[in-house]
């Protein structure tokens, strides 16, 4: 992913940040507003739209890489920026909690998110530290954070480093600096936590043990970017394609779809844009199905049954990134070329214009 940057000429109003007791930062939501801006610049709701979330008030989330965090509440279509308190206008990942706070994963830190104002953390470390990736609660209520340096956990107070640790049969060069990205977590039906990195494959964390999914077990690649859990307690996997460029001694990732049922793995050649390709993004929709991302050969659903292929309008090859089906039984596709829907069979581009 590319994080494409927007220069914004007009005059800002100074802000102030108060500091809270714990040490995050907390905000007042200003009234500026950018929606006539942004259409006035840019057609797309974003140039990359990386993740959907529906809340439980039914306001739709899009997750942009350039203009923050967008909220969709049905009539209107509402931008937060860093110029409302958000901590980073390059956003990643959306969950809310049993309080109805808003989380936002930015590549600059977390922002929570109560309705009128903006709390932010984990600001302070590292580069790879700050830049999260993908967040998830447990049936505990802890927060889950995956960054490009690993693991932390939110009990609600504190956060902690989750210590992972490296796969026996994977040595990693140095030069492969994806080595510690967390690409997504995922809880299981028993409570075991699935962790999905860049390189060592997928770890399955279950009360103080560790087993680890990688190639040797029969995934197309170590370099895992997707995870999704379906109703028959199968994992979904999406990997990347590793091209080495360096000499190294173990073997290259062909990337692609895997599903693990019942101990086995198993895979689709016979799909286009399943096999020995890029699947950043599996989603499981409320009626069951299962919908998984392709860089340039569209969207498949599987229904337990068969495999479905929905093209692009204009059958231009967009990278998937994100997939929602809301409670209205829409289907909106974000990608690496703004945000599209389903109709009638095909992925239409929906622009700012038609909220």
């Amino acid at each position: 992913m590319r994080l494409m940057a927007i220069i914004i000429t007009f005059g800002l109003l100074v802000q102030c940040k108060p500091t809270k007791s714990d040490g995050s930062e907390s905000f007042t939501n200003n009234t500026l507003e950018l929606n006539d801006y942004f259409s006035q610049i840019d057609e797309k709701v974003g140039q990359y739209v990386v993740d959907i979330f529906e809340d439980s008030k039914g306001n739709i989330w899009f997750a942009t890489l350039s203009k923050g965090i967008a909220k969709f509440d049905g009539s209107q279509l509402i931008y937060y920026t860093d110029l409302d308190g958000l901590v980073s206008n390059a956003c990643v990942d959306v969950e809310e909690d049993t309080k109805g706070n808003i989380w936002i994963a930015t590549q600059n830190g977390l922002s929570k998110f109560d309705g009128n104002t903006f709390e932010n953390y984990l600001t302070n470390g590292s580069p790879d530290e700050s830049r999260i990736s993908c967040i998830t609660f447990d049936t505990n209520g802890n927060l889950w954070i995956g960054s490009w340096a690993g693991v932390r956990i939110f009990d609600g107070m504190h956060f902690k480093t989750f210590d992972l640790p490296i796969p026996p049969d994977i040595s990693l060069e140095s030069y492969q600096t994806t080595m510690n990205w967390v690409t997504q977590i995922v809880e299981d039906a028993n409570g075991a936590i699935w962790i999905a990195r860049d390189g060592y494959g997928i770890c399955k964390y279950t009360q103080d043990t560790f087993e680890f999914i990688n190639e040797s077990d029969g995934l197309l690649s170590s370099n895992v970017m997707a995870l999704s859990r379906d109703n028959k307690e199968q994992f979904w996997i999406g990997t990347r394609v590793v091209e080495r460029d360096h000499p190294s001694d173990f073997t290259e990732g062909k990337g692609g779809l895997s599903l693990i049922s019942d101990q086995h793995v198993r895979h689709f050649n016979d799909k286009e844009g399943l096999y020995n390709a890029d699947v950043y993004c599996i989603y499981k929709s409320s009626d069951g199905h299962i919908w998984i991302s392709t860089t340039n050969k569209g969207l498949y659903t599987f229904d337990g049954n068969e495999f479905s292929r929905f093209e692009f309008q204009n059958k231009s090859m967009y990278p998937i990134q994100s997939i929602l089906m809301d409670s209205q039984s829409r289907l909106w596709v974000g990608c690496s070329g703004g945000l599209f829907t389903l109709e009638n069979g095909e992925l239409v581009h929906h622009p700012v214009a038609k909220f």
